[in-house]
């Protein structure tokens, strides 16, 4: 499987009929409801990006690696990155943003035969934002979580919403681009002043001889104060390496081809 880093940071649930219920409620007051007003008290940004190019020999022997390079990258304000692979028999591009209330993750490769056998390019991009905030009064935030997928659609990520003080989920939704392209979830929430949440946003996307971009917002929330930002442990953890599993995708994907 490939390692994340929503594997590293287990959530508190809440039950699962709460959350159907939540996300089939309806959104009153969401469409020109005026944005909750918050006050950031910490915030992380990180990245990972892997391209890979994989040799299929044609002869039934095993898929061969060779070449892998990853760039991993944490701050506390907003963050971009890209990786590219530029190569003879291969191209390859990996890039992630990780905003204030969105992430995304692009992702490009593409191969060529060889004498040896078919060359096959890879790519894999995510993009994580983790917040901690408090609303300055007492509201009810009218968010919209946009989930948005494009070319192959071989994606995905999730988005959260956790009361801290309570120690449970306000909103959660994991989403697969494969499943559903394209996505948007408004919902109200109370949310108290008096309570600390937490908000995390995760965007991923692969690409083996193809093309693939996700991205996921939040609307509904406006800054207003901004407390000094604290360096999370969270932060330093890597983002979605899982080589081993990015491997053995590649070699799925080259024995179909």
């Amino acid at each position: 499987m490939m390692t994340r880093l929503a594997a590293a940071l287990p959530r508190p649930r809440v039950p699962a009929c709460l959350l159907a219920a939540a996300l089939l409620a309806p959104a009153i007051g969401v469409a020109g409801a005026p944005p909750a007003d918050i006050s950031l008290s910490s915030a992380s940004y990180a990245t990972s990006l892997t391209v890979q190019d994989t040799l299929d020999p044609g002869d039934g022997s095993p898929p061969v690696v060779l070449y892998t390079q990853s760039k991993n990258d944490t701050s506390t304000t907003a963050l971009a990155s890209v990786l590219d692979r530029l190569d003879n028999d291969v191209t390859a591009h990996a890039g992630s943003q990780a905003d204030l209330f969105g992430v995304s993750a692009t992702t490009t490769a593409h191969g060529s035969m060889t004498v040896d056998g078919m060359v096959y390019g890879g790519a894999h991009a995510a993009g994580q934002t983790t917040l901690t905030f408090n609303t300055t009064q007492d509201t009810v935030a009218p968010l919209v979580f946009d989930f948005v997928g494009g070319g192959y659609l071989s994606g995905g990520g999730y988005a959260t919403l956790t009361d801290l003080t309570l120690a449970q989920d306000v909103f959660h939704y994991d989403w697969y681009a494969g499943s559903t392209a394209n996505l948007s979830l408004a919902q109200t929430l109370n949310l108290l002043a008096s309570h600390t949440y937490g908000l995390t946003l995760y965007a991923y996307g692969d690409a083996s001889n193809d093309s693939t971009t996700t991205a996921i917002d939040v609307s509904g929330l406006e800054l207003t104060a901004l407390s000094a930002p604290e360096p999370t442990s969270s932060a330093m953890v890597m983002l979605g390496l899982g080589l081993a599993a990015f491997a053995a995708r590649r070699d799925r994907r080259a024995v179909r081809r």
